[in-house]
């Protein structure tokens, strides 16, 4: 018995010293002491972990960071759209914008959306009034504009004609047979 005390409060350093669970998985000690020191160690691990987590502040919105350049509306716009979409949800997260009020949300991604685009959207109808509309859904309206509906056999047939240009390097080549790819099923 005295053996086992030893083993139990050499475990129990271990396990609030290291704290790792996989020091109390030892298989020597009986049945009992290993359920009471793997009890002990996990319960000393939360309340730890809990002790000891990062503070996270309140993020307040980052200054400084631009936001994305004004939608180019010309004939590539769908890929244009896409790309401003890409840098608006990493302008949204970066600047903690979620944190805002959905009005300012909204009139800032119709100021970042510039002239022509502001054009578009006041040519949109929308199903709910202007002081109900949320960034979703401008962003989806400006999906079903730019993008539409993807003629498949015409997105086939723009692969298909993909060749390797002349000095294009293979990493290039292969990234705009990728992007193809995704509209062609």
């Amino acid at each position: 018995m005295c053996a086992d005390l030893i083993r139990l409060l050499v475990i129990l350093f271990l396990c609030t010293a290291v704290c790792p669970v996989v020091w109390c998985s030892i298989t020597f000690l009986p049945l009992r002491v290993y359920d009471s020191v793997l009890t002990r160690c996990t319960v000393y691990e939360t309340l730890n972990m809990a002790e000891h987590a990062p503070v996270v502040p309140n993020p307040t919105p980052v200054h400084g960071i631009r936001a994305p350049q004004a939608l180019v509306l010309d004939k590539n716009t769908a890929e244009n759209w896409k790309t401003f979409k890409q840098k608006w949800g990493n302008y949204f997260i970066i600047t903690h914008l979620a944190q805002q009020t959905e009005e300012y949300q909204v009139a800032l991604l119709l100021h970042t959306l510039g002239d022509d685009a502001l054009k578009v959207y006041n040519g949109f109808t929308f199903d709910t009034p202007a002081a109900d509309r949320t960034v979703k859904n401008i962003l989806d309206k400006f999906d079903e504009f730019a993008i539409g509906e993807v003629n498949e056999s015409y997105e086939r047939f723009i692969f298909n004609q993909r060749n390797q240009k002349e000095g294009e390097s293979f990493e290039n080549f292969n990234a705009s047979i990728r992007t193809l790819i995704k509209t062609c099923n």
